[in-house]
């Protein structure tokens, strides 16, 4: 659909599937010409190019068991390797090799079945994003975030590439103090994100009327250290601007304002925009 006209530029086919996400094939592919994406349902995803008759890509349709899968969100690495989080509360790593050869209506029990499944708290995971190197994973659940070290000390490769399950220490648990909880409410967190393109250094989400980061650094060396930036409206998510780790968008739901971390990690007086 065309924003400023309202008018729809293109309708896709999705062979019977419900959107829950759009992806890009690689973590930085909306900064480039590339035209093609993919769709994640709850049962699994499909590669959509705009350039050919249908959109769908009729060889790399993948669908599992909609009881055994509850996808609910997904992300890519520079690579093209893959993240998907469920309902059900686990994380599958795929390298884009699994996916390479097509398929489709594949099942859980063959190639097409996880690299390497990460422990999660049982929990729905309801975001998802990772390093353009795969390095690390951070997954959104309600009330907390869950920080993961995919590349585990002692092996070549990280676990989207080789099998890593019983190499992978538990998850850093990143959460909001109680004495927080006492000052801002319960947590309800939207989608955590890296800042964008350049090092990773920053993870920033949101919760209620709040904008919290955690230092990357901080959180490898399993450090629960957070800044709070406080709004005087519900936050409807926030993310960093590209190639940015202290410029933080925050949409509001009348308007959005761009938020600037100081040196000393606070926020300075937001700019704001009216929608």
């Amino acid at each position: 659909m065309d924003i400023e006209t309202g008018h729809m530029v293109s309708e896709f086919q999705t062979d019977g599937m419900t959107a829950k996400a759009l992806i890009p094939i690689t973590h930085n592919a909306q900064s480039t010409p590339q035209k093609d994406f993919r769709l994640l349902s709850g049962a699994g995803f499909l590669r959509i190019d705009p350039r050919i008759a249908g959109g769908v890509v009729q060889n790399e349709v993948f669908q599992w068991s909609g009881a055994t899968s509850k996808f609910e969100c997904a992300a890519t690495t520079a690579d093209g390797d893959l993240v998907i989080g469920s309902r059900l509360g686990k994380i599958n790593l795929y390298s884009r090799e699994r996916f390479a050869g097509g398929g489709r209506g594949v099942g859980l029990g063959d190639r097409k079945s996880a690299t390497t499944v990460l422990p999660g708290r049982g929990d729905p995971i309801l975001g998802v994003d990772v390093t353009k190197d795969g390095s690390y994973v951070v997954a959104t659940c309600q009330r907390y975030l869950l920080f993961y070290n995919t590349h585990p000390r002692g092996l070549a490769e990280n676990a989207f590439k080789k099998p890593a399950a019983k190499a992978m220490r538990p998850p850093m648990k990143l959460s909001i103090r109680p004495t927080d909880l006492k000052k801002f409410g319960e947590s309800n967190f939207k989608h955590a994100a890296f800042n964008y393109n350049g090092p990773e250094t920053t993870i920033v989400a949101s919760s209620g009327k709040n904008v919290i980061t955690w230092s990357v650094a901080r959180a490898r060396r399993r450090y629960n250290d957070y800044t709070i930036a406080r709004m005087e409206e519900e936050v409807v998510g926030g993310d960093f601007t590209f190639n940015s780790d202290d410029k933080v968008v925050v949409a509001l739901p009348d308007s959005v304002r761009l938020n600037v971390r100081t040196p000393k990690k606070n926020f300075r007086t937001p700019t704001k925009f009216r929608l």
